[in-house]
């Protein structure tokens, strides 16, 4: 892979099969480090860049470890992820209560989020 990069999960979307260009791709590599690339609308890659079409594997912003990782909603508007701490982030097109979306380009802990008890 460009770049050196070594993945241990991959997590794709296509929300319109006949539409390529909106495809996303999520890795994670053997850090936890999350990486991201393809189609970028709402900030959906959580890279924090407003760039629409990303070709090459980019961080995901925050400098968290993640565990697992989402793609909710249609369209997969709405990435989710769980660190390795346990704490609930959410990206892109994001619903904000009260029947509002609003956009992120960076991963955001959910509101209420709670870690499991040790």
């Amino acid at each position: 892979m460009l770049g050196g990069h070594k993945f241990s999960k991959l997590f794709t979307a296509r929300p319109n099969s006949g539409q390529n260009s909106q495809d996303q791709i999520y890795a994670l590599d053997t850090s936890g480090a999350l990486w991201a690339w393809g189609y970028n609308d709402s900030g959906k890659l959580g890279t924090g860049s407003p760039v629409t079409d990303v070709s090459t594997p980019t961080l995901v912003i925050g400098g968290q470890r993640w565990s697992e990782l989402a793609l909710c909603a249609a369209n997969w508007e709405r990435p989710l992820g769980i660190n390795t701490l346990g704490d609930l982030y959410q990206w892109g097109e994001v619903y904000s209560g009260s029947g509002f979306y609003t956009t992120t380009t960076v991963p955001t802990i959910v509101v209420g989020s709670h870690r499991p008890n040790p």
